[in-house]
């Protein structure tokens, strides 16, 4: 049964200015570094970097709807893929075990300016 949803649109040109910041503030605050090593491979940086942070962000919406008060982390929402290569959430098991849930499904997709996140709690 579906408890909650969330969706995220990213701008992939926002987000490829905020890895040029010097200071990687937005990178360090925002992505594991599981998440940073796998991204730094790929050929175009900004827009995985910003698959992830839709991905985050539509999961963080989905989880603001089960528990308001609960202080969530984006890193503690790890975006990475399966052996399939399919994106799939990683989440701190106390946090699964705390909002009681036993699975989240995550659809991304892009364009060359924008990401997409769709995010299923069940």
């Amino acid at each position: 049964m579906v408890r909650s949803i969330g969706v995220d649109i990213c701008d992939t040109n926002e987000i490829d200015r905020l890895l040029k910041l010097k200071d990687n503030a937005f990178m360090n605050h925002t992505f594991t570094q599981k998440e940073i090593v796998i991204a730094k491979k790929h050929k175009d940086q900004a827009q995985y970097f910003a698959s992830l942070f839709a991905g985050k962000e539509a999961t963080f919406k989905a989880l603001s709807t089960l528990q308001s008060s609960f202080p969530i982390d984006l890193r503690n929402i790890e975006i990475i893929n399966d052996i399939d290569d399919d994106p799939c959430v990683n989440l701190e098991i106390s946090l699964m075990k705390s909002l009681s849930i036993q699975h989240i499904l995550i659809s991304l997709s892009y364009s060359s300016h924008y990401t997409i996140a769709m995010v299923m709690i069940e």
